[in-house]
């Protein structure tokens, strides 16, 4: 059977017995690749599906080893029952024609071109679970280098040497009718695992343009995703590329819901702290408190806190509670969090109109 796309945002998420319902645009994508033009040699790296998510995860390793040998590891996860599928092999390169060493996969097609590998294979192979069957178009996330793909999309963002080199992700969001919705997210250079940037950029692979469509904070957003309906996307596709945190989030919750208890816990409402957890990140409480004053109690607190709930939603308050000294005390809003509680959308006081 040919591989399905995942489900995308602000839908409730399917029962285990039920296959994920795809875009037209990921239908596309997955279930009958592009014909690419080859490349003499792949690029190493990380490569993932356009439009991945927790419910519907692959990803493809491609490592150089010695005598023109390179190394391919695919493995696909997908949905609430963790189906999983794989291949992997050795391979050779020779004028652009990919041959992979494990006889097991003498069916089986690689094609690298550009930012991108697809794999495909009959249906008469079976490499995988439900709906988790590694052929399909895989797109490049990261590498450890910078090829001209990367280093000329790096340029069109602006983005800082240190960001560079594999210390950004690109995630495809979308990848229809050769228009590559990418959203770039960036790595400190002192800590490693926090994100500081986001941006997200349209590629054309007809023309090999990079339209950068902007930086994503809490005052961008809404800027970012009215530009994108502009362009014609989805309001599904738009929260994807500008709230992929909190959708990933979302998602992470409802795998522990089901695991826990199987289809009837996807049915309630969103709890305080699930919704606080997916607006912040924070799991297990409905509040946090970050004390940054000095030991004089001089500077300010920054308070994250459930305010209030109702059937639909739950309503985040984000402040500081600023002393610089007796007589000086206030506190300053930062943000109003929204978090429905049916789908886990999140809005802010800054996607007001």
């Amino acid at each position: 059977m040919a591989t399905q796309a995942p489900p995308q945002a602000l839908t409730q998420p399917p029962a285990a017995s039920e296959k994920p319902k795809p875009s037209a645009a990921s239908q596309a994508e997955v279930l009958t690749p592009k014909p690419v033009v080859a490349q003499e040699q792949p690029i190493e790296g990380t490569y993932a599906r356009a439009g991945e998510n927790q419910l519907w995860l692959g990803r493809a390793e491609i490592n150089k080893r010695d005598n023109g040998i390179y190394h391919l590891e695919v493995n696909v996860t997908s949905g609430f029952a963790h189906h999983i599928g794989s291949i992997e092999s050795d391979f050779t390169v020779t004028s652009g024609k990919v041959n992979l060493l494990n006889e097991e996969y003498d069916d089986v097609s690689v094609t690298f071109a550009e930012n991108r590998l697809v794999i495909d294979y009959p249906d008469s192979k079976l490499f995988g679970g439900h709906n988790a069957e590694p052929r399909g178009t895989y797109y490049l996330f990261k590498s450890p280098i910078d090829p001209p793909f990367l280093a000329k999309l790096y340029d069109a963002a602006k983005l800082e040497p240190s960001y560079r080199e594999g210390f950004t992700d690109i995630r495809t969001v979308n990848a229809d009718q050769g228009k590559q919705l990418l959203l770039l997210q960036s790595y400190s250079a002192i800590h490693r695992s926090n994100v500081v940037s986001e941006q997200v950029v349209v590629y054309d692979e007809h023309s090999k343009e990079f339209n950068v469509i902007g930086e994503i904070d809490t005052v961008n957003r809404r800027k970012v995703a009215d530009r994108l309906k502009g362009f014609g996307y989805s309001e599904d596709l738009v929260y994807l590329a500008t709230r992929k945190v909190e959708f990933e989030r979302y998602q992470e919750t409802m795998m522990k819901r089901f695991d826990n208890a199987g289809n009837s816990g996807l049915e309630a409402p969103l709890s305080e702290q699930e919704a606080f957890f997916i607006a912040t990140g924070i799991g297990g409480v409905t509040g946090h408190a970050d004390n940054r004053r000095n030991e004089d109690n001089i500077g300010s607190i920054f308070i994250q806190e459930v305010s209030s709930s109702d059937d639909e939603k739950v309503t985040i308050h984000e402040y500081e509670a600023v002393r610089n000294g007796d007589d000086d005390e206030h506190t300053a809003t930062g943000n109003w969090i929204h978090v429905d509680r049916a789908t886990g959308s999140v809005t802010d006081m800054f996607d007001e109109k």
